[in-house]
Parts: C-alpha cells; sequence; structure tokens
C-alpha cells in the first residue's frame, strides 16, 4: 500500500512539473502575442487578463510539485531541507545572473521588447521556483512539532494568500487601502509563524553552523531577487506585465521567507553558545539512563510499563496512548491507559485491525517478528488523527505494543520516534533485568529444594543391606545429576531367606526421583508379604500403574536368596541382566529371563510377561546387579564400557573382598570415560557367597 502511495505521488509531482512549465510557456506566449498587438497596431485577440491567469497556474503547479517532492521524503532531516533551499536557489541565481550578463553584452537586447520580454518572464518563473521551493521548505520546518492552534494559523495563512493569488486577475491598487490591508494581513501572520523555531533545539553545534551558512545563502537570494524586481525596466518590455512587487501574495511570500530566515538566523546564532553545555548536559542525562536500567529492576512490569507510558507520551506531546501487554502466545493479557477508557482502547484496537495499510504491514512483516515502529500520519478515530505504534521485544519474545495517539494529522517526526525508541529500549532492558531477578531467584529456589530432595533421596537408599550367613554386600551408587531415578534395597524374610532388588525408573532428575521413592514404598510394603518373585512383580506392577504417568515406567530385578537351600530365585522386569560368576567354571554368566517393565502393561495381562528362574550358588560364586548407566558409560569416542568389561574385572579379582572387586569395577568405568560426567545414573551390587561377614560401606 505504500509503494503504491509513493507511485502515486510520483507521478503527481510529474504532471505538476509538465503543466508548470507548459503554464510559464503559455504565460510567454501570451506576453509575445500583446506585444506584437502592440507594435503593428492590430487586435491581440486574447483577454488581457490571460498572462495572469497563466502565472496563477504556474505559481500552483510549481508549489504543488516541491509539496509533492517533500511529502515523499518524510525522514529528512533540518540540514536536508535547508540544503535544498540552497541548492534551488543558487540554481535559479546562477540562470539569473547569466541572463544578465547576456542582456549586458547583448547589443539591442534593451531594445528589443519581445527578447526583454522573454528574460523577464524567464526571470519571473525562476525567482518563483526559488520563492516556493523555500516556502515549502520553511512550511516543514514551522510544522515540526504540530499542535492544533499552530495548524489553525497555518491553514489561515495559506487561505489568505491563496485568496491574494486570486486577486491578481483583478489588479488591486497597489497600496491601495484594500492592499494595504491584506497586505498587513500577510505580514503579521508571517511574523508570528516565524517564531515556531522549535526545530533548532534539535540541532547539535556542527548542524547550526551549516544552519547558519545555509540560511545566509538563502539571505543573499532572496535579497538578490527583491532587487532585481525593483530596478526592472518595465519601459523597455513593449507592454507592461504583472509585477511581482505590486503583488500582495507575492511580497507576502517575501515577507514570510525573509523573516523566517532571518529569525531562524539569529535564534540559533544567540543560542549558539549554550550548545556545547547542552549537548554535555545531553551526554550526563544518557548516561544516567544507561545507570538506571539497571536500578530499575527493582520495579515490578506493571510499574515499569507505566513509566515507560508517561515518559513516551511526554517525549512525543501525545494526546492519549496505551500499552497492550502480550503472553508467550500472543494474546492481550492486561491493558494499560492514557487518557483512554477500556472501551475507547478496545474500539481503537478494531479501527486499527480494519485498517488495510496497517493489515498489509502486519501480513509482509510478521508483527511479531518486526521490532521496527509504525507510523499512520492520517489515522481516524475519534478527535485523534496520526497513530504511532511500536513493538516491544523482552528476550527476543514480543513483550507487548505501545500505541500513541495525536488530535493532528502527521503530529510525528523522526526526533519523537527516536526519542520514543529509546524510553522503549530502556523500559524492555529494565522489564529484562526485573524477570532475569525473578528467574534467578527461582532457580535459587530451585537449587534449594534439589538439596533438600537430594538429602531426602539419600535418606531412601540404604546405607547397609540386609545379608545372611552366606554373603558379603558391597554397593555403589552415583546421579548424572543432583538427584537421580536409580533404585536398590533390601529385605530380610527370616533368618535364612532375603530379597534384594535394583531398578531404574525412566527419565531423569526429578521426576525420577519422585518415581524412585514411590518404588521405595511399594517394595518395603510387599515384601512384609513374603511374596514370591513371580507375584512381588505382579502387585508391584498393579500399584505403580495407578500413580506413574503414561510416560513413565521401572525396569527392576528382584532376587530371592536363601542359604538354607542354597538358591536364588529371580524376576526380571525389563532390567539389565544380571552377572553370575560360577567359581568351579570360572566364568560369568547373563541372567536373562522373559520380563517387562513396571507399568508397560497396566492391566492383568502383566503375569504373562513375567518368568521365575532359579539357580544353585556355591561358596566363591559372585551376583553383580546394575543399572545402564555403567554398562553404557561412553568414553569421548562414543564406545560403551559393556558387559564384557565388566565380567573381565569380576574375574580378575575376584579372590579380592567385596568392596574392593566393585571398587575395581567402577574405577575401570571412569577410567574408560577419561573421568567424565556419567549420561545416566549408575548403581551397583555385588553379592560374593560365604565371605567372611564384614562389615560393608558403600564405594565412594
Amino acid at each position: 500500500m505504500e509503494k503504491r502511495v509513493l507511485k502515486f505521488d510520483k507521478y503527481i509531482a510529474r504532471i505538476c512539473l509538465i503543466l508548470s512549465i507548459l503554464s510559464w510557456l503559455a504565460m510567454m506566449a501570451s506576453h509575445q502575442i500583446v506585444i506584437f498587438g502592440l507594435r503593428s497596431s492590430t487586435p491581440s485577440g486574447i483577454p488581457p487578463y490571460t498572462p495572469d491567469l497563466f502565472l496563477i497556474g504556474y505559481t500552483l503547479l510549481v508549489y504543488g510539485f516541491f509539496r509533492t517532492k517533500l511529502l515523499k521524503a518524510e525522514t529528512l532531516n533540518v540540514i536536508e531541507l535547508l540544503w535544498r533551499v540552497f541548492v534551488t536557489g543558487l540554481i535559479t541565481t546562477i540562470i539569473s545572473l547569466l541572463l544578465e550578463l547576456a542582456a549586458s553584452f547583448w547589443e539591442g537586447i534593451a531594445s528589443n521588447p519581445f527578447i526583454a520580454m522573454v528574460i523577464y518572464d524567464l526571470n519571473t518563473g525562476l525567482i518563483l521556483c526559488f520563492l516556493l521551493s523555500t516556502f515549502a521548505v520553511l512550511k516543514k520546518l514551522v510544522l515540526y512539532q504540530k499542535s492544533k492552534n499552530l495548524l489553525r494559523t497555518w491553514r489561515f495563512f495559506e487561505g489568505t494568500l491563496l485568496f491574494a493569488l486570486g486577486l491578481v486577475l483583478f489588479n488591486l491598487e497597489p497600496f491601495g487601502a484594500s492592499f494595504n490591508l491584506l497586505l498587513g494581513l500577510l505580514v503579521v501572520l508571517s511574523l508570528v509563524l516565524a517564531g515556531n523555531l522549535k526545530w533548532v533545539a534539535y540541532l547539535d553545534f556542527k548542524e547550526k553552523w551549516r544552519s547558519i551558512l545555509l540560511l545566509l545563502l538563502s539571505l543573499v537570494y532572496q535579497l538578490y531577487f527583491v532587487g532585481y524586481l525593483i530596478g526592472i525596466p518595465f519601459e523597455h518590455l513593449g507592454t507592461r506585465p504583472t509585477d511581482l512587487l505590486s503583488q500582495s501574495i507575492f511580497i507576502g511570500l517575501f515577507a514570510f521567507c525573509l523573516s523566517y530566515s532571518l529569525f531562524a538566523l539569529l535564534v540559533i546564532l544567540f543560542n549558539l553558545p549554550t550548545t556545547s553545555v547542552f549537548e554535555k548536559k545531553f551526554e550526563e542525562a544518557m548516561n544516567f539512563s544507561k545507570l538506571s536500567q539497571s536500578k530499575h529492576a527493582g520495579r515490578s512490569e506493571e510499574e515499569i510499563m507505566d513509566l515507560l507510558l508517561h515518559s513516551a507520551v511526554s517525549a512525543v506531546l501525545a494526546n492519549a496512548a496505551w500499552i497492550d501487554m502480550h503472553n508467550e502466545e500472543g494474546d492481550i493479557v492486561r491493558s494499560i491507559g492514557h487518557e483512554l477508557s477500556e472501551k475507547e482502547i478496545e474500539e481503537a484496537r478494531k479501527q486499527l485491525a480494519a485498517n488495510p495499510v496497517l493489515r498489509e504491514w502486519t501480513t509482509l512483516k510478521d508483527i511479531k517478528k518486526q521490532k521496527t515502529s509504525f507510523t499512520l500520519q492520517a489515522f481516524d478515530f475519534g478527535p485523534y488523527r496520526s497513530l504511532l505504534l511500536f513493538p516491544l521485544f523482552v528476550q527476543e519474545r514480543r513483550y507487548g505494543t505501545l500505541c500513541l495517539l495525536k488530535d493532528v494529522s502527521e503530529g510525528f517526526n523522526t526526533n519523537m520516534i527516536d526519542i520514543a525508541r529509546t524510553f522503549i529500549n530502556q523500559a524492555c532492558v529494565s522489564v529484562e533485568n526485573h524477570l532475569l531477578l525473578e528467574e534467578t531467584l527461582d532457580n535459587e529456589r530451585y537449587k534449594e529444594e534439589i538439596k533438600i530432595a537430594k538429602r531426602v533421596q539419600e535418606e531412601l537408599l540404604p546405607k547397609k543391606l540386609d545379608k545372611n550367613s552366606d554373603t558379603s554386600i558391597a554397593c555403589y551408587t552415583k546421579a548424572s545429576a543432583q538427584i537421580g531415578g536409580d533404585f536398590y534395597d533390601s529385605f530380610s524374610l527370616d533368618e535364612h531367606r532375603m530379597v534384594l532388588t535394583i531398578g531404574d525408573v525412566s527419565g531423569k532428575g526429578v521426576s525420577a526421583a519422585f518415581h524412585m521413592a514411590e518404588m521405595k514404598g511399594v517394595f518395603q510394603s510387599l515384601s512384609q508379604l513374603n511374596l514370591t518373585p513371580e507375584k512381588f512383580l505382579v502387585h508391584a506392577n498393579q500399584a505403580l500403574s495407578r500413580c506413574l504417568d503414561d510416560r513413565s515406567f521401572i525396569t527392576l530385578s528382584y532376587f530371592l536368596i536363601d542359604s538354607r537351600k542354597k538358591t536364588i530365585q529371580f524376576a526380571r522386569a525389563g532390567h539389565c541382566p544380571a552377572l553370575f560368576y560360577e567359581s568351579s567354571k570360572k566364568s560369568v554368566l547373563e541372567l536373562h529371563g522373559k520380563g517387562m517393565g513396571l507399568g508397560l502393561v497396566r492391566d492383568e495381562s502383566y503375569s504373562k510377561h513375567v518368568e521365575v528362574t532359579e539357580l544353585a550358588y556355591k561358596p566363591g560364586d559372585m551376583l553383580f546387579l546394575y543399572t545402564d548407566g555403567i554398562s553404557e558409560a561412553r568414553n569421548p569416542a562414543k564406545e560403551e564400557f559393556g558387559v564384557e568389561s565388566i565380567k573381565s574385572n569380576m574375574i580378575n579379582h575376584v579372590s579380592e573382598k567385596t568392596e574392593i572387586i566393585l571398587s575395581r569395577i567402577i574405577e575401570s568405568a571412569r577410567g574408560f570415560c577419561e573421568n567424565q560426567l556419567p549420561d545416566d545414573d549408575c548403581t551397583a551390587v555385588l553379592v560374593k557367597f560365604q565371605e567372611n561377614r564384614l562389615q560393608e560401606k558403600p564405594v565412594s
């Protein structure tokens, strides 16, 4: 939409330029016809007001051309505007001087009315081109910061000029009563408008010096053209055309351009000595702003947004504003308004949603990713006529939207937008600091809770395991995080029988630790019922199916050791196969068996997946229970430690004590992984049969 508007403006500018040239040529032609008629004493055939009619058309079209060109260049700053005045004045002045130089060296021009009139018309066109270009630029400067009163005054001034332009056709008596009244009004309005120099405050030291030079040259050009018009020898023209200095419209234009340029020059000169001090104070304020960003972290988010709202309103002189605050899904969760009720904010949102320009902008550039401001300089909502919209981003997330409204069209200039953006950036950093502070506090609370959970888990895992006269037991456990999901425990059924279990909860961290605690309770409860391995797994599956979530399960191995019968009964619920060292064969057997993890099948059919195996043990045999964190431990080359490495360590150190054998296995796994942190929880229990009854202790 914006591109189409710019293209349309481009065509308007071209049309105005072409028609203005044609009007100027028509004015020249009509003057030549009038002179020819007078010289030949024959009627010219055209009304006497025809040249003035083309002069009026030329004036309007030239002004339309420059005004359209400036509308296309919304982002021009003050120096660029004054540079345009300088360039236009330089070109027109040089051409005019060349024409005068040619007339002074070309004999016969002064006595030839046709050529003299052409030179006059050329100079008239050049003068009006420069004058109207300067007028269009100065209009931009006058309306640099708009208000309703200023707009009314300017429109009245433009209307008065247009009325005076129409009177050119009637050739009012110069300096008569009506002429003086109209001219006096134009001069007074020019002086009133010449005091609107708010743009001067935004210039730095270098820009003020450039402005002084450009304004000074502009005044030189204007005085040159006034001097030229005063000294025109009308007696050599064959007929008396319209004298620009005899028309209130053109005198008014000169009065406005001269007075505004002179006032601006004087104001900049008077402000020049204080510029360095102002810039120093501004720099200090910006430094203070940067320091204050960290201090704002103590404010709540709503307080920061409220401060931003009032700061932005003050910075851009907005009449109303509101901030919409969004959640992570982009929905509006709450709004903060300034001079607007909730109902008015809702109506304004609907108006924005229906605006085709904004809708196309959000379609072409996703507003959730768009971080630049958006301006509607012609926005029609209630008393408001222009809108400035800023998306607010915090931690790369669309946090909110700031909407500023003014009751005049084209109410926001580049400096206003930049200042507002500074406040927004500061506010977003403050909100981010606030969120980071809250996140830090949450993390500290979380760490403290994890420490408590770790302490509780350590209490749940037994420091000593039950044993009978045939067994010596050592155990080891290490979580990959601060808390883990591995589980081991034992329970003595009577003097000769004991049960031993090891398990692994799916997942890691807090959820796995909670499920491990549930398994601890199930084991301690069911073990007292003196159940067979099969019934234990069936009942455990029933109990855990009611408390595990759908994505969680537990692998488990359950062993019943009978020292009277010298037997081991075991059932496996999807856990790693235990390793059994047979001293008579000096080999290690993997104890496989059919089984499925607890919680995977949550009905009575689970019993079909349970298989109980029994084997006899002899003195010197060993039983090694472990979780996959040990067998699947990886080195930097991503190679697994493996079950075969465990078997080798069991065979090589079989003559050692239980604790030492387990230590050798753990140390071997650590060395293989080059002491890297484990990817998974690591737990192991080693049972050695017919050993001396030594006090077992956890392996560090």
